[in-house]
């Protein structure tokens, strides 16, 4: 049961990351936009 769990974290986990990473990128292009 326990494990279940563990996999579905680790999955949520996973989606959060990727959807991090999407909204972290806009943000690094436009602020070396701004730089340069």
């Amino acid at each position: 049961m326990a494990s279940i769990f563990q996999r579905m974290f680790k999955v949520g986990q996973s989606q959060a990351h990727s959807a991090m990473d999407k909204f972290e990128d806009p943000i690094k292009m436009t602020e070396q936009g701004i730089r340069d």
